[in-house]
């Protein structure tokens, strides 16, 4: 009876394990972390998006760098031959406080206090939630631009509806000869006349041979004008106006017109440009009026105040030899390179990185010295070569080298 319960009990409380475990292993994969460790979250994502947008497939290559570090395996970061991500990735490294344990190589080492910790499951984590927020911004991007462009295109216009009698039709380009003649006499009815034919009407006699272009005026036309030119000037002022007279010298209107005086004088502003002198000076209206001893006292009191209360130009403090005593450091700071340690090991780092000035000072003894001196031979032979340059338009093929 004993041994019946204890095996009871024992089977509850294996169970009762078990689904600790089962429900601990399932909150480790919702959270994706553990509680005890910290690491800096805010930086890390940024990296992650930083990274992404430098390289899609970031991504599975840092999966498979901190899987690395999670089987205990130390990871160098001196054979990724981009500076840009190498620089990034450590950072990256060090935003999870991952070990350093060499000194001389960019090694990173999964710490012993984050054991239980899953890099890989986190990293990945990040850059899901990454990739799923690019895309986001994308599509948000998107939609915008098209509202935007959407906004922008003017809406359909409808014709607004025209209200009263129609206009008459635009007249035709044909001549107005080729068109049949409107009947000038009144209309007779045909069923009162008495020899009114029954059936339909005849058909109208066939039009003109029709002419396309301007008409030339027609007699009637021709015969009307020569009599306007001849009837004299009452029905030309009455359709034109007064005509200019003419007096007994031949000059119209009797004499010379002339010009007003804002068409032919320029503006006091431009007068001097003109060689014209100004109308009238000008002259503030409210300028103090001040005599020459009032003036000068002025100008002294002003002296005076500016050397008690204002500070010395660098001009002044360069003339007065003020920073003499930093010539010495500047003159170092123009010969010290500009060291960047980002994407250096630490061995570098220690080491200084140095390398010198890239370039020298000029030296105008070493730099101009001839290093080849120019025979007798070689100047009569540069002599003959410059009888081939017989214009200012022709080519040299003449090949020295003096310095």
């Amino acid at each position: 009876m004993s041994s019946a319960s204890e095996s009871s009990s024992d089977e509850g409380s294996r169970r009762r394990r078990k689904d600790k475990k089962k429900r601990k292993k399932k909150s480790k994969d919702k959270d994706g972390s553990d509680d005890d460790w910290f690491y800096e979250r805010g930086e890390v994502e940024r990296l992650v998006r930083d990274l992404l947008e430098i390289n899609g497939s970031a991504g599975k290559e840092l999966v498979g760098l901190l899987r690395s570090i999670d089987d205990g395996e130390m990871v160098i970061l001196d054979g990724i031959a981009d500076k840009t991500i190498r620089r990034k990735v450590r950072h990256l490294f060090k935003a999870f406080y991952l070990d350093e344990p060499a000194a001389k190589q960019s090694g990173f080492r999964k710490p012993p206090k984050a054991r239980d910790f899953s890099f890989r499951r986190e990293i990945k984590r990040l850059v899901k939630k990454a990739e799923k927020d690019t895309r986001e911004a994308e599509n948000e991007e998107a939609k915008r631009a098209a509202d935007k462009q959407k906004d922008a295109e003017p809406p359909p216009t409808v014709p607004a509806k025209e209200e009263g009698p129609a206009a008459p039709p635009e007249p035709s380009f044909l001549s107005w000869e080729s068109m049949p003649a409107a009947p000038t006499g009144p209309v007779e009815n045909p069923s009162s006349a008495a020899g009114a034919m029954a059936g339909p009407p005849p058909p109208p006699p066939p039009p003109g041979k029709r002419r396309v272009g301007v008409a030339f005026p027609s007699r009637d036309d021709l015969a009307r004008l020569q009599e306007g030119f001849q009837g004299g000037g009452e029905a030309d002022e009455a359709q034109f106006g007064p005509m200019p007279t003419v007096d007994e010298e031949g000059e119209e209107g009797g004499g010379r017109p002339q010009r007003e005086s804002w068409m032919t004088d320029a503006p006091d502003s431009l007068a001097a440009a003109f060689g014209q002198a100004p109308k009238r000076p000008k002259v503030d209206p409210f300028e103090a009026k001040r005599t020459e001893e009032e003036r000068q006292a002025m100008e002294k009191y002003l002296e005076e105040y500016n050397k008690q209360h204002r500070g010395k130009s660098l001009l002044e403090l360069q003339q007065e030899g003020a920073f003499s005593q930093y010539r010495d450091e500047q003159h170092k700071a123009m010969k010290r390179k500009a060291d960047d340690p980002w994407g250096k090991t630490k061995g570098q780092q220690a080491e200084g990185g140095g390398g010198g000035q890239p370039w020298k000072r000029f030296d105008r003894d070493q730099d101009l010295e001839v290093k080849r001196q120019v025979n007798n031979t070689d100047f009569m032979k540069l002599v003959e070569k410059s009888q081939e340059l017989k214009s200012k338009f022709s080519r040299s093929n003449v090949q020295t080298s003096f310095l």
